[in-house]
């Protein structure tokens, strides 16, 4: 008898991302397609590059006319407004846009909460008091991943971040001006939306009648694509932005860490976002002219080279703590000269592992426990990341062998609403593989003497900022 399959999908920002599972875990197959939507702001090229990606996993061998349930994860806080008849209006915020600052400032102020001008309440109010004239055309506003909900169902659905210190009511929101009616319904993660629209099931390749569940932020499912569903885990993800979450039974430290409710019932995710991640390795690439693949071979060779001159060409991107929280910054150049390529890339993925290391740190002196820790994302398949992340930790690193962590994670999420699987645990336990990354104590030692360094550069900009 044919095992019956499920299907994760996640629109990131520069890739949509599909990963096809069998529910007994004898199969995982993934499929990634670029798309231009950050720069066209044309919903058309996220479908285009879906279509694309469906057609990679049939190539791969997966009878998609077997699969019984789908869901879509996405960026966020990625704002669309869409008329009643499902046409995209103009205009659309993406992600790392932040244009809101009066606005988040009276939320803020009515809320009682710290609100970001990033944040998708903000985002709508400054919309609605630019373009007043869309508020009469029956307008819905989305997530991204909700749209295609929408799309794809006909029901228009909306995700929330329920509790918690980023949450913001509904009657806090009616009194700046932004009636219920601009969003969908609330539905539990994993619950079951209705049934894929023949002519999309057509266009994708699926069967009719395909459950489509659900779904959530990208962080959250990713989070679920690593195996991160018990208390005390940690892991670091790696797309076009990078975080560091924590699986933790309560919100810890709000006024320094984003605390979010976890798909799983009775956690909390709680970490920090580092944006342009890998981003800035995408531009790096093209300005090279070299593959990933080909500067990751560089980096080895050059890492080994020159581990004695790293002290002078590390570029660590991080967030300052404040006490209204994660503040951005830019790139602070331990450099004399302009740094070259692998100076960069190295420098970034340091960064990276300075930050995952300083939160350990901090969660410590808190008094919780880190146990397993877990990567994923695109750019985890650099071998010399996942090196000097477990080198600066002094520990082993789990690097799922599905890099495609957010997709993965979804598929989780269908397979487990529609009981295809008996729990997160079953589905976790059959469907995720892991690498594991010894660390260097050569390489640790050494960039352990950059940490300080870095430590001192956190304080100096703390205190400036």
């Amino acid at each position: 008898m044919a095992t019956e399959l499920v299907l994760g999908i996640d629109v990131g920002t520069s890739r949509v991302k599909v990963v096809c599972v069998s529910v007994d875990g004898s199969k995982v197959v993934a499929a990634c397609i670029d798309h231009a939507f950050r720069y066209t702001r044309n919903v058309r090229d996220v479908h285009d590059a879906l279509i694309r990606a469906m057609k990679l996993l049939k190539e791969q061998g997966m009878d998609l006319q077997r699969v019984i349930a789908m869901c879509i994860s996405g960026q966020a806080p990625t704002v669309i407004p869409c008329s009643e008849n499902g046409e995209v209006l103009e205009p659309m915020l993406l992600w790392f846009e932040a244009p809101a600052v009066n606005e988040a400032k009276e939320l803020s102020e009515v809320s009682g909460k710290q609100c970001s001008p990033a944040m998708f309440e903000a985002k709508v109010l400054w919309i609605l008091r630019r373009y007043p004239n869309l508020a009469r055309k029956g307008i819905k506003f989305f997530h991204l991943h909700d749209y295609l909900t929408f799309l794809f169902t006909g029901r228009a659905v909306h995700t929330v971040i329920a509790s918690g210190p980023l949450a913001i009511d509904y009657s806090v929101l009616e009194k700046l001006g932004i009636d219920r009616d601009f969003f969908g319904e609330v539905l539990p993660v994993g619950s079951t939306v209705g049934e894929l629209r023949g002519d999309i099931a057509k266009d994708l390749g699926l069967p009719e009648g395909v459950a489509v569940v659900k779904g959530c932020f990208d962080y959250l499912a990713s989070a679920i694509g690593c195996g991160v569903i018990n208390d005390g885990l940690l892991f670091i993800r790696t797309g076009f932005s990078a975080g560091v979450d924590y699986c933790a039974r309560k919100v810890i430290a709000p006024h320094v860490l984003v605390n979010t409710p976890h798909v799983i019932s009775g956690l909390w995710l709680c970490g920090l976002v580092i944006v342009l991640f890998g981003g800035f390795i995408e531009w790096l690439s093209n300005i090279s002219s070299l593959s990933m693949d080909l500067i990751d071979d560089l980096l080895e060779r050059y890492l080994m080279k020159r581990r004695g001159e790293l002290s002078t060409c590390i570029v660590p991107p991080y967030l300052v703590m404040r006490d209204v929280g994660w503040v951005p910054t830019k790139f602070i150049v331990l450099s004399n000269s302009l740094p070259s390529i692998p100076d960069l890339v190295l420098g970034l993925y340091t960064g990276l592992s300075f930050l995952t290391k300083y939160i350990i740190d901090y969660l410590s002196e808190l008094g919780h426990y880190v146990g397993d820790i877990y990567l994923g994302g695109g750019v985890s398949r650099e071998r010399t990341l996942c090196k000097v992340i477990s080198s600066v930790l002094g520990r082993e690193v789990k690097r799922v062998t599905i890099p495609e962590c957010e997709a993965l994670g979804s598929a989780i999420i269908a397979g487990v609403g529609t009981k295809l699987f008996s729990s997160f645990e079953d589905a976790v336990e059959k469907v995720i593989k892991y690498e594991v990354i010894e660390p260097s104590s050569e390489l640790g030692d050494l960039l352990l003497r950059v940490y300080r360094k870095f430590l001192k550069v956190v304080d100096v900009i703390r205190d400036l900022t």
